[in-house]
């Protein structure tokens, strides 16, 4: 009998679970520099929106002003490039840089919790509020907290951003600088459509 309890204890021990989690580490809201430093930092998500500010004239800019950049990742910017038959960031217009810059900067400092809360119902955006981007263009920002164990409101906070049909979301947001706040645009993000 206590080889049995034994080996059940064994069996239980070999058993058990990390419930698949993979740890990926604590996102630090804060980043000890500026804007363009933090930018710099992470070439893997980041590298082809520098160089676009790069090639603006911007790079003082975004190393001193204050202001709110959601910024659109590589991903979305070589498929930008890809759809427009650009073959480097060098070939881009300076005008083009600007005005595409433009339509992910906000000035000033925007957080997540200062964003008006929303919510989608029947295929309509309600709530929100709509803010003007140094494009000069309105977007309509959103935050909405999801349901977490089928309690309404009580999981994350999410925010996203619509100009006409295009709806794009916020991957990570409320990353701190010295000079604003970044919010990275999810992958899907289409460059240009802001």
């Amino acid at each position: 009998m206590r080889t049995i309890i034994i080996g059940i204890m064994a069996l239980l021990a070999a058993c058990s679970t990390n419930w698949n989690f993979e740890n990926t580490g604590l996102a630090n809201e804060r980043f000890d520099g500026n804007t363009i430093e933090y930018l710099a930092s992470n070439p893997y998500d980041w590298d082809s929106v520098r160089l676009v500010i790069e090639r603006a004239g911007w790079t003082t800019n975004f190393s001193q002003e204050k202001f709110t950049f959601f910024g659109p990742t590589n991903h979305s910017i070589r498929r930008w490039m890809k759809a427009n038959a650009i073959e480097t960031i060098a070939t881009i217009p300076v005008e083009t840089c600007r005005e595409l810059i433009n339509a992910h900067v906000l000035d000033g400092e925007l957080l997540r919790d200062d964003i008006p809360a929303g919510e989608l119902v029947n295929a309509e955006w309600r709530g929100g509020e709509s803010y003007t981007f140094r494009s000069g263009r309105s977007i309509a920002i959103y935050r909405v907290t999801g349901s977490y164990m089928n309690v309404a409101k009580a999981g994350a906070a999410e925010i996203y951003l619509r100009r006409g049909g295009s709806v794009t979301g916020v991957a990570s947001s409320n990353i701190r600088t010295a000079n604003g706040v970044v919010h990275s645009l999810e992958y899907a993000h289409i460059f240009g459509t802001l």
